[in-house]
C-alpha cells in the first residue's frame, strides 16, 4: 500500500469516528435536544475516562500520547457540539456575546 492511499485510508477511519457524532436532526426540530445531549453526554464521559485512565501509573509513552490524542479528540467533538448548540439556541431567539462587562472607578460618578 502506498503512502497516499495509507493517508486516506486513516482519513476515512477519522470520519468513521466523527461520524457517530454528527447531529443529524434540524435545529429547529425538538428532537435535536435529544439528540445533542446524547451526543454531548458520549463525548464528556469519553473525555472524562480518557483523563482518568491517563492518571493512572504504569502507563508507556505510547499509551500516554493516545490518551492525550484521545482527549484533545474529544476536545474538539465537544468544541463543535457547543458551536452547533449556540446556532440552535440563535435560531430559536437567544443571542449570547463574548463581550464581558466592566466597571471601572471612572464609570462610577458619585455625588457626595
Amino acid at each position: 500500500m502506498n503512502k497516499k492511499s495509507s493517508l486516506e485510508l486513516q482519513w476515512l477511519e477519522e470520519l468513521s469516528k466523527l461520524d457517530s457524532f454528527v447531529i443529524k436532526t434540524p435545529v429547529h426540530k425538538q428532537e435535536f435536544w435529544t439528540e445533542w445531549q446524547e451526543k454531548y453526554s458520549k463525548a464528556r464521559m469519553g473525555r472524562i475516562a480518557s483523563i482518568r485512565m491517563l492518571r493512572k501509573k504504569g502507563l508507556d509513552g505510547d499509551q500516554i500520547r493516545n490518551l492525550r490524542d484521545t482527549i484533545n479528540f474529544y476536545d474538539s467533538v465537544l468544541d463543535y457540539l457547543n458551536e452547533f448548540k449556540n446556532i440552535a439556541l440563535n435560531v430559536r431567539g437567544f443571542f449570547f456575546t463574548t463581550d464581558t462587562f466592566e466597571i471601572d472607578d471612572e464609570d462610577i460618578d458619585l455625588d457626595f
